[in-house]
């Protein structure tokens, strides 16, 4: 349809903007709705930074543990089948000279009730990891209550360090940028 657009400054120094076969007023108005359009994607892509800014990683007793990702299935088996299952995609970094453990036990999660979700019999994360090295895997829960979920990363050698994330929305699976 066009095939080339010309930006040009006209001789009272005024920007031109002129589409090749379309007239003046068309070629300003298609202008002014591509900016539009320019201007509802970006507020779009804001709002979505802003939900996965609330969880920043942690360093909980020299290993980095960031909520990467969250999501819902349903258990297809054993005695939670039907239940909604909550799949929690942890990162963790070991940025301490020792040997540290990740593992979905150490990960404790309370809906907006104050109870303590079960953890689900699965794939959960458990590693130990050498100093740098780097682990990514799931912790899963057997969802129960209302959200906002309270999760709390707790280090058993030292109790009084945690990291904490606030789950609010559960209503779509939400991913978290790195």
């Amino acid at each position: 349809m066009f095939n080339k657009v010309f930006i040009f400054l006209h001789k009272d120094r005024q920007i031109v903007y002129k589409i090749r076969g379309v007239g003046y007023m068309k070629s300003i108005t298609i202008l002014l709705l591509s900016i539009i359009l320019m201007m509802t994607l970006a507020a779009c892509s804001t709002d979505q930074k802003t939900a996965q800014d609330n969880w920043k990683a942690q360093n909980i007793n020299g290993v980095n543990i960031n909520v990467k990702k969250i999501s819902i299935t349903k258990a297809t088996e054993g005695d939670e089948k039907g239940k909604k299952i909550l799949q929690v995609t942890l990162v963790g970094k070991n940025e301490s000279p020792d040997v540290k453990a990740v593992d979905a036990f150490l990960l404790t999660i309370k809906n907006k009730e104050g109870k303590q979700l079960a953890n689900y019999p699965s794939t959960n994360i458990g590693a130990i990891l050498d100093p740098g090295e780097e682990i990514t895997g799931d912790a899963f829960y057997v969802l129960e209550g209302e959200a906002p979920l309270q999760a709390v990363y707790q280090d058993p050698d030292k109790p009084k360090e945690k990291g904490s994330w606030e789950i609010t929305d559960l209503s779509a699976s939400k991913q978290n940028g790195k």
